[in-house]
């Protein structure tokens, strides 16, 4: 289920961008998009540094994010538009309950068995 959450969030990210464009380079852009979608595709194969990389990418990732908003009140400057708003927040709680899933009990467990194949 937290593979899935990730891959609908990489999904969102790809409208946001399509919607603003961020100011950083093509290949920026290619090696956000394929974090997006390899790393859940590695936690499904069972890689438990690949849950723990999501992990740290979205705290540095929300970081970032409280960092830009102080920022811009700080500096009074308008946010992005509604939809940008709408799709940074679902994708933000999105990500919460998908690394709830893959840092569940169940999931590591499901993890543990990665580690030892019969």
């Amino acid at each position: 289920m937290g593979v899935l959450l990730f891959l609908i969030c990489g999904l969102l990210g790809l409208v946001g961008l399509l919607v603003t464009p961020a100011g950083g380079s093509r290949w920026t852009t290619i090696v956000i998009v394929a974090l997006n979608f390899g790393l859940p595709l590695a936690a499904w194969d069972q890689r438990n540094w690949a849950r723990v990389a999501l992990l740290l990418l979205f705290l540095i990732g929300l970081l970032g994010l409280l960092l830009r908003l102080s920022v811009i009140r700080l500096l009074s400057m308008p946010w992005d538009q509604a939809l940008v708003r709408v799709l940074v927040l679902t994708e933000i709680v999105l990500q919460i309950g998908a690394l709830a899933c893959l840092f569940s009990r169940r999931s590591n467990a499901w993890f543990g068995e990665g580690l030892n194949p019969k």
